[in-house]
């Protein structure tokens, strides 16, 4: 098991800002695999901070819960890596069958990050599927002698102007090249990523040596000067009537105070100075509105709770945890006291 993770690199890839804290997922990749019933799962590369597009289908890993907009924990409790473990809702993308083409969205990714991404996919993809072909795990001391290389073969040994190419502090790099510190996997990607070399050719100096670097990758970050916008006028009157309408509608779902503030085109801190009453008002709206939604799903459940043991029972089945749970539309629920306590109620009803 120990070859599906990273620990073989443990001691040349700090930990610092590697994994996240929080699940990542392709929506595209769980309607995929529903729709071929295979087996779902959460791949490595989606844990690593450094990933945040799917290069299959070209979208970014989703973050938030589609249903309720919250984060999730990488690991919950009886919940399947397909559905939100808070409020049990599908994460895929609940489409009609189509090909892999059909799902992909290039409309929020610029060519070049496409590029960087996929590219950084294959490269961490790389690193997990070569620990075979190392007899052991590289020491530490590897990757100071190889940005040494590459700091004398690109810059003649100029660590100030290799910092500068590279966008890194000269201390920082310094720390570095004299082994006195390790770089983060996103900094070593960069460097790689410019370099147009692998991450194993950085940590393979006998490779690397061989290896000639004639210029610096095009793909350097240019920021090209944007003229600074004027300031919005703040329109108190507008933005409070706007807000008072919006307290006092009914639609459902409520908006959230960062919908508004995008709405009205103003930063919500902005908003909040002026009228913080009106602002704390909304948001308890849209929290009342998600709490009703998670009490009427928890009431749902507990009534199919009822069902499914019911139904066990007159199949001649025990209605066990594990096997109501197999049936039930969104299992993750399970975990809440109150359909637990509806299933062992029903349970000894029917005196099982």
């Amino acid at each position: 098991m120990h070859l599906l993770t990273l620990l073989f690199w443990s001691e040349i890839i700090p930990t610092r800002n590697l994994f996240r804290t929080q699940s990542a997922w392709c929506t595209g990749c769980y309607e995929e695999w529903r729709l071929a019933k295979q087996v779902i799962y959460k791949p490595l590369l989606w844990t690593i901070n450094s990933v945040k597009v799917c290069p299959l289908h070209k979208i970014y890993l989703c973050l938030q819960c589609p249903h309720c907009q919250q984060e999730l924990p990488l690991l919950s409790w009886r919940s399947p890596p397909d559905y939100c473990s808070k409020c049990g809702g599908w994460l895929g993308m609940n489409l009609p069958v189509k090909s892999s083409s059909e799902l992909t969205d290039c409309s929020t990714l610029s060519k070049e990050e496409l590029h960087s991404q996929t590219w950084i996919v294959e490269v961490i993809g790389e690193l997990i599927s070569s620990i075979l072909s190392f007899n052991s795990p590289p020491a530490k001391e590897e990757i100071a002698k190889s940005l040494s290389l590459v700091i004398n073969a690109v810059t003649n040994g100029n660590i100030a102007e290799f910092a500068r190419l590279m966008g890194i502090p000269k201390n920082t790099l310094w720390m570095w090249q004299t082994g006195k510190a390790l770089p983060v996997l996103d900094i070593l990607l960069k460097i790689c990523y410019r370099l147009e070399i692998s991450l194993l050719d950085l940590l393979k100096p006998e490779q690397l040596a061989a290896k000639s670097f004639t210029k610096i990758s095009h793909k350097t970050i240019r920021r090209s000067p944007t003229l600074r916008a004027s300031p919005k006028l703040f329109d108190a009157n507008q933005i409070q009537d706007t807000l008072l309408a919006i307290l006092a509608s009914n639609n459902q779902p409520p908006l959230t105070m960062e919908e508004v503030a995008t709405g009205l085109g103003y930063n919500r801190r902005t908003i909040f100075s002026h009228f913080p009453d009106l602002c704390r008002a909304i948001s308890a709206k849209y929290r009342g509105y998600g709490k009703a939604c998670h009490t009427e799903k928890i009431q749902q459940s507990c009534r199919e709770v009822k069902q499914i043991v019911l139904k066990l029972h007159n199949q001649g089945e025990y209605p066990s945890e594990a096997r109501v749970s197999e049936i039930m539309t969104h299992p993750g629920y399970l975990r809440y006291k109150q359909v637990r306590a509806a299933l062992n109620e029903t349970r000894r009803e029917i005196g099982v």
